[in-house]
């Protein structure tokens, strides 16, 4: 994913007097200068086949990290209240109250089952409502002015994986780490659903500082990260016997039901809520750039296909397993494809089409150093 994020940048650079990317181009440029410039069907035919798949690819990631984040309010909302609510539209139309009682016996998430016995009904949360008012607006802003809720997402995350790393191991035991996991399908969805960040970095390079270094940047992200996932879930599967699909949620199960229990359950309700949900407005402002960037569409139109639709549909997936069949097979198809197979080929054609081409002096501080 690093080598595609990096693959991008170089082929953006590449463009005619954009040595040190004055010229705005997000995504969607990039392929439609490079593949249909050199002949192979019209740019703007590229440009469009291009913004379609960068659009179902955000929104598939987009979709997943609302409902989690919805799923994580509702749980909050049991937390502290006891119980949440929602509205049933389908197979009954009906006002659904969640207890928490109801759920300490079971590892369901909230409105798994309606009152008439229904797996899976089709709901619209509480929690979905919570999510929708205080995130969404979120998504109209600028990559800029989302600065702040990154630094606290960060923020969030650095203090609860060492919580969570700190429970890891007060209980190792060797005997309990599997050769090969249960569900191997499903661990390269989620993993590629992690690394499906190379569509993003575009944008990001449109707006930094000049004198942050692109390579420097993607690069030392992405191997602490990656040490920090393979610690996490060595130290996790060492810590319990049967580390099930979600590892924070198995951690908050063999918590206890003592204050210290509750504290950890409150840690992985925020993780959720500040890690992914505060990711939620990112890809609501990458499709919106995207879209804005070639003039495809108006400024309210870019909003709706940006921001809005991905809420109108996400709560279809709110219950069951239809949202994990759906970040498995999504990740697999259209982020494979637009996160790390496109971006090499638009590297590849670049590179061919300009084989002299030498980095201009002065590109180190203009950001690829």
């Amino acid at each position: 994913s690093s080598f595609a994020c990096t693959m991008t940048c170089q082929a953006m650079q590449m463009a005619p007097g954009n040595h040190r990317f004055t010229n705005r181009m997000e995504y969607c440029d990039v392929i439609a200068h490079y593949l249909g410039g050199r002949g192979v069907g019209s740019v703007r035919v590229w440009y469009c086949a291009a913004q379609l798949l960068y659009n179902i690819c955000l929104t598939c990631l987009n979709v997943g990290s609302i409902i989690v984040t919805a799923q994580t309010v509702d749980q909050i909302i049991l937390f502290f209240f006891g119980s949440s609510y929602a509205l049933e539209v389908y197979p009954t139309v009906d006002w659904i109250r969640e207890t928490q009682a109801r759920l300490d016996n079971s590892t369901a998430l909230p409105f798994a089952t309606d009152p008439q016995g229904h797996v899976n009904p089709f709901v619209l949360s509480l929690g979905y409502a919570v999510s929708l008012v205080g995130i969404m607006p979120m998504g109209f802003m600028t990559l800029e002015d989302n600065i702040i809720f990154q630094f606290v997402a960060f923020a969030a995350f650095a203090v609860i994986m060492c919580l969570f790393l700190g429970v890891f191991t007060t209980q190792l035991d060797p005997t309990r780490l599997p050769a090969v996991g249960g569900n191997v399908p499903q661990s390269i969805g989620v993993s590629m659903f992690c690394y499906s960040y190379a569509i993003a970095i575009p944008s990001w390079v449109n707006e930094k500082r000049k004198d942050v270094s692109i390579n420097r940047t993607i690069w030392w992200s992405a191997f602490p990260s990656t040490l920090l996932k393979i610690g996490f879930g060595i130290l996790g599967a060492l810590a319990y016997d049967a580390m099930g699909d979600n590892a924070l949620l198995t951690v908050v199960e063999n918590a206890g039901s003592n204050a210290w229990g509750d504290f950890v359950k409150l840690a992985d309700f925020l993780f959720s809520l500040f890690v992914i949900g505060f990711g939620v407005p990112l890809f609501h402002i990458f499709v919106r750039y995207n879209l804005r960037n070639g003039n495809l569409c108006s400024k309210w139109t870019a909003n709706f296909w940006g921001v809005i639709f991905p809420w109108l549909i996400s709560w279809a997936l709110y219950t069951g397993d239809l949202y994990q069949d759906f970040l498995n097979y999504s990740s697999l198809g259209f982020n494979a494809f637009a996160c790390f197979l496109l971006p090499m080929l638009v590297f590849a054609v670049a590179v061919r089409g300009e084989p002299h081409w030498r980095m201009p002096s002065g590109g180190e501080a203009d950001g690829l150093g």
